[in-house]
């Protein structure tokens, strides 16, 4: 079995995965707050960030705060908001590098770090000053600060993978060394440009020698190694959207919901959870979980997410028990 959380337009879920059935189970636990995005592991606890706005940026729970990261508390599944901040807009992925919190920012093309603890902001990150220049262009119309849409981030030891959605113009991923002082990651050092990574791509791991990215306009993964292959998403007259990976030692986990020129319906789509064998990338279970819009990120927590990061020191055991005590 394995159990994860989903976070979409609408929800945050935890599911519970059954291949041998080919069943998943849901349970909703929270829908006040969207759009959810990022999610990562703090210890055997979870942070994840939650807008609170809509599809076109109003604020959806007037009492609730917008643009803010969560510590989910086990047990009991109850939000706590621990970081705000007014640098904190257009949130994405989440990851942790030892005591920092890394919260990717696609308007303006920033990493804010957060040191975890006292959650509070150490230092500001600017991406976009580490493109090429033959890659440098300016942002579309009505995103004139946000050039790249940088939306996913990944450590890989003394590594950093940044992926740009990048809008028209072909999405890329930039490899670069980095330096840790007592305010965290800094002093990006690049290393290599994949480029070719499709078109407004999201999630970028790298495990066993396999770089992995989520082509989303295509509905494509990506597995790149010294050759590449790629692996379509079920077209059943909508077009899927992929955003949200989660790599296994054995499977790839890929949400995806439905892209449409409405605004509003990716917000009501359906929420699908597509599993490939990880190694073939073979398909093994294609299901719907719900209707809870288009889909975000995923993590997995009943066994190691190396789409995360490698964090080998989490007890894993109590963290399922505390996080699915309701099932």
């Amino acid at each position: 079995m394995i159990r994860a959380i989903i976070s979409t337009f609408d929800a945050l879920v935890k599911v519970s995965v059954d291949l041998a059935h080919q069943r998943v189970t849901s349970q909703v636990i929270d829908e006040a707050r969207g759009i959810y995005f990022g999610l990562t592991r703090y210890g055997n606890k979870i942070l994840l960030a939650a807008r609170n706005l809509d599809v076109n940026r109003i604020r959806k729970a007037s009492a609730l705060p917008t643009n803010t990261i969560y510590l989910l508390k086990s047990g009991t599944l109850q939000m706590d908001p621990i970081i705000r901040h007014e640098c904190l807009c257009d949130l994405h992925q989440l990851r942790v590098m030892k005591q920092w919190v890394c919260v990717v920012l696609g308007e303006g093309s920033k990493i804010a770090v957060f040191e975890g603890g006292s959650w509070q902001l150490t230092r500001e990150i600017d991406i976009a000053a580490h493109v090429p220049f033959y890659m440098r262009h300016d942002g579309p119309e009505r995103h004139e600060l946000d050039c790249y849409h940088f939306n996913s981030i990944f450590f890989y030891e003394d590594r950093i993978f940044l992926l740009a959605h990048n809008w028209d113009h072909g999405s890329f991923a930039m490899e670069c060394r980095y330096s840790i002082d007592k305010r965290g990651p800094h002093d990006l050092r690049l290393i290599k440009v994949y480029e070719g990574l499709g078109f407004e791509a999201h999630d970028i791991a790298l495990y066993d020698g396999t770089l992995y990215v989520l082509d989303s306009r295509n509905g494509m993964i990506i597995a790149r190694e010294r050759s590449e292959r790629r692996v379509s998403l079920p077209n059943e007259g909508c077009r899927p959207f992929p955003r949200g990976l989660s790599v296994t030692r054995d499977y790839l986990l890929v949400c995806y919901g439905y892209w449409s020129t409405e605004r509003s319906d990716r917000s009501n789509s359906a929420t699908r959870l597509y599993v490939l064998d990880r190694r073939s990338l073979y398909p093994i279970m294609d299901l719907k979980i719900g209707s809870y819009g288009n889909s975000c990120d995923i993590l997995v927590i009943s066994e190691e997410d190396f789409s995360d990061g490698l964090k080998r020191k989490c007890n894993w055991q109590e963290c399922i028990r505390r996080l699915f005590t309701c099932d």
